[in-house]
């Protein structure tokens, strides 16, 4: 395989397992860059991509805002162990802590079956009927979470902060089941990923890109019907 390639662009999902892969890689002098998903361990080139530890911080924060900076909150995701997981969270838990009347009851770990995702949800808000706050660190258990408040009459009850802007996330905004949720800009990560390492097979300069976070609510989600 890395006789047919000049170039590889890669979302690091495991850090651990793909760090070796990535220096394997540019030991045989194929250029490497991360997108997405950093690989801080590996020696890649550069990192196209959201700053996970702020895009927590800015989710964590607004989670407070929405709450009005009291009650408990349950934090979501569908691979608690996974890097991007992890420094998201850790953004996730410092934005919350600017908000001492808020608690963080613990974190679920939903994997990424559908059913058993909104399972995970369902049978953690049984446990902690208390929570009134659902932060989720990525895509798919934002409209899990939401699906659950709608079902069980919560809306506006139960707030959400997640992240990306799946269909079905941009509709449960607009509808104000879900008070705001995170993009991590896609489109420009995927072309920086491919410009990047043109660029770099040219000889020109490359460097690490932010791609910043963007803020949906009911008051700007409509940019996007």
């Amino acid at each position: 395989l890395m006789d047919t390639m000049d170039g590889l662009a890669i979302s690091s999902v495991s850090t651990d397992a793909l760090a070796p892969l990535i220096d394997r890689v540019l030991a045989a002098g194929i250029p490497v860059i991360a997108y997405n998903t950093d690989n801080p361990d590996s020696a890649r080139l550069v990192f196209a991509g959201q700053d996970l530890v702020q895009s927590g911080v800015a989710a964590g924060t607004l989670m407070g805002e929405t709450m009005g900076g009291t009650g408990k909150v349950m934090i979501l995701t569908l691979d608690a162990a996974a890097q991007w997981s992890l420094d998201r969270e850790q953004g996730a838990r410092e934005g919350l802590a600017a908000f001492p009347g808020i608690e963080i009851v613990q974190t679920v770990n939903t994997g990424s079956d559908p059913q058993e995702m909104y399972a995970s949800i369902e049978n953690a808000m049984l446990a902690n009927p208390e929570v009134t706050g659902l932060l989720s660190l990525e895509c798919c258990t934002t409209p899990a979470a939401g699906s659950w408040v709608e079902r069980n009459d919560k809306t506006g009850l139960v707030r959400i902060v997640g992240f990306d802007l799946l269909d079905q996330t941009v509709e449960m905004v607009a509808g104000g089941v879900i008070q705001a949720t995170i993009d991590q800009a896609p489109e420009i990560q995927g072309f920086a990923a491919v410009d990047l390492l043109a660029r770099f097979l040219k000889g020109e300069p490359i460097d690490n890109l932010d791609t910043g976070v963007g803020i949906y609510t009911i008051d700007n989600i409509a940019e996007l019907q």
